[in-house]
């Protein structure tokens, strides 16, 4: 089973010896944020993830359980943008 990202959270801040508070001063977070975030009772924002992942040098690929082989978006022929999935269905949404 994956952890969630509010596990990881809590597993790399006490790899690093840190206490709620403590992460959360070094991020300009509150430590109720951070406790949210650890649960699971709250979703962190974009902001969020990307302060965590910098703060630990760590993926945000690997935090929000995404594979690794993921592929940008190209455009087609037609100037759509293609998706291509990892089980290799594939999205096409048109650009304007």
């Amino acid at each position: 089973m994956k952890l969630t990202f509010g596990e990881k959270v809590r597993n790399l801040r006490e790899d690093f010896d840190l206490n709620q508070s403590q992460l959360a001063q070094k991020l300009g977070m509150t430590q109720r944020k951070i406790s949210y975030i650890e649960c699971g009772r709250n979703e962190p924002s974009i902001d969020d993830i990307r302060a965590i992942c910098t703060f630990f040098n760590i993926s945000s690929d690997y935090m929000l359980n995404l594979p690794h082989n993921l592929n940008f978006p190209k455009k087609d022929s037609a100037n759509k943008t293609t998706c291509n999935k990892q089980n290799n269905n594939s999205f096409t949404k048109s650009s304007k």
